[in-house]
Parts: C-alpha cells; structure tokens; sequence
C-alpha cells in the first residue's frame, strides 16, 4: 500500500515543488 501512495506522491510533490506547472494548469 505503501509503495502505491509514494509514486503518485511523488509526482504531486514535483509539481507543487515547480510552482509553474501548479499555477499554468490553475490559470487555464
């Protein structure tokens, strides 16, 4: 159970870290 919720963590993780990503998906 564990190792399902690092990998999608994770790619949450890096988008939030990006700041850029977050706000071009909020912003369209």
């Amino acid at each position: 159970m564990r190792e399902n919720i690092h990998p999608k963590y994770y790619q949450t993780t890096i988008r939030c870290a990006c700041g850029n990503v977050i706000e071009t998906g909020s912003t369209k």
